[in-house]
């Protein structure tokens, strides 16, 4: 797991979309901060600790261009993770090549966001990229069945009641897999699942 905790910065002037984002990293146990404009971002950024910027990619004053291109003349090389629309591939893969540490579209999936803040995290603590983790592989391989159809889907976000709906089962009987799956993975949160899916071969890593 990561050295220091996650701080995550969001960017993005839609109020709807980035209160959305800072209620799931918050959910998830990170520290969140929002921002309305880049510049906001940039006049705050002396006194924030270092963290990762989920930044949209359209922005009114300041594109997502401009505002890296501040960020790394004011001496900040933390994580840039550009959120664009659907159909803003080519508009994205500048981004990219400008520095960002990836992109994700619009509708956004959670698994996809915290999977992301996770590795962003991990490249500014300087560690290996959520490498694989066999002794974490063998926990998921020595799961239960019941375990394990929760954790599948617990990754896909879903809620206990609709893993309950979707498995043809009690909502009780998905609360007593979910802590006994918590407990034999020896995870607390829903972030370390995450991580744990990652670096256990569960999801490939490549968000």
């Amino acid at each position: 797991m990561s050295t220091s905790p996650t701080i995550v910065y969001v960017v993005d002037n839609d109020s709807a979309y980035g209160d959305g984002l800072e209620k799931l990293f918050r959910a998830a146990g990170l520290k969140c901060q929002s921002f309305r404009a880049g510049q906001a971002f940039l006049d705050a950024y002396p006194k924030l600790s270092p963290g990762c910027l989920f930044v949209d990619l359209f922005m009114p004053g300041m594109s997502s261009l401009q505002f890296m291109e501040q960020l790394r003349a004011a001496g900040c090389h933390w994580p840039v993770i550009i959120v664009t629309g659907p159909g803003s591939t080519p508009s994205a893969a500048d981004a990219m090549s400008a520095g960002a540490f990836a992109f994700l579209e619009k509708p956004l999936r959670e698994l996809e966001v915290l999977a992301t803040a996770s590795r962003a995290q991990a490249y500014l603590n300087n560690e290996a990229q959520l490498r694989y983790d066999e002794e974490i592989a063998k926990r998921i391989e020595h799961l239960s069945r019941r375990e394990r159809q929760v954790f599948d889907g617990v990754l896909q976000g879903l809620l206990n009641k609709q893993i309950a709906a979707q498995l043809g089962i009690g909502e009780s009987t998905v609360k007593s897999a979910r802590r006994a799956l918590m407990e034999r993975m020896q995870a607390s949160t829903h972030l370390e699942l995450v991580v744990m899916a990652l670096r256990g071969g569960v999801i490939k890593n490549r968000f």
